[in-house]
């Protein structure tokens, strides 16, 4: 997996990194020509569980992940530090805690049904996002939360409201060959990541 070096970090929050659109553009692509070198020279679709597990190194989990407010769904998370994670136990009507280890992506159940192929694909490498771009800077913010308070606050996860409200740290693959590099994104949020245009 290609690591993300960034040229500058804010040392105050947890060495959150500070990227360029353009630094983003450079880490996508190297991403993608270690992962799937063809896709850069040919289009073709992400298969996601195989890029979270397979060059991630990720677990995929497919749950009906509980929410306490219905209107704001959640997605998908991912864990960082092994915990646990509510979900609708649909067998026995309730809501339940399961044990979740780390570096493990929950796919809501909802997000897998037919005719959700793309919702499914961006939750999927979206996740991926999370743990190739800001792994170690969340990790830290878990590590020293459980060291304030006893909990295990173990994952971070986005809800759908958040795609729409922050257009500057979701990107689309593009169906076409690069130009330059410049058109290959990984669909990724920057929610911990401090963005320059």
């Amino acid at each position: 997996m290609v690591k993300l070096n960034p040229r500058r970090v804010d040392h105050e929050n947890y060495d959150t990194p500070i990227l360029y659109d353009r630094e983003i553009d450079e880490y996508a692509h190297a991403v993608l020509k270690d992962y799937k070198p063809l896709l850069l020279k040919e289009p073709g679709k992400i298969n996601f569980q195989h890029f979270l597990e397979s060059y991630l190194g990720a677990s995929i989990e497919y749950h009906d992940i509980f929410n306490d407010d219905p209107e704001r769904p959640i997605l998908a998370m991912t864990i960082y530090g092994c915990g646990e994670v509510k979900v609708f136990d649909r067998e026995n009507g309730c809501v339940s805690r399961i044990k979740v280890p780390e570096r493990t992506v929950i796919i809501d159940n909802a997000v897998m049904e037919p005719g959700k192929e793309g919702l499914a694909l961006f939750s999927g490498i979206h996740e991926g996002g999370h743990i190739a771009m800001h792994w170690d800077v969340y990790s830290k913010i878990l590590e020293d939360e459980v060291e304030s308070s006893g909990r295990n606050a173990s994952a971070v996860y986005c809800r759908r409201d958040n795609i729409e409200y922050i257009p500057k740290g979701i990107q689309k693959c593009k169906n076409e060959p690069p130009k330059n590099g410049a058109n290959i994104k990984l669909i990724i949020s920057l929610l911990p990541l401090q963005c320059l245009t």
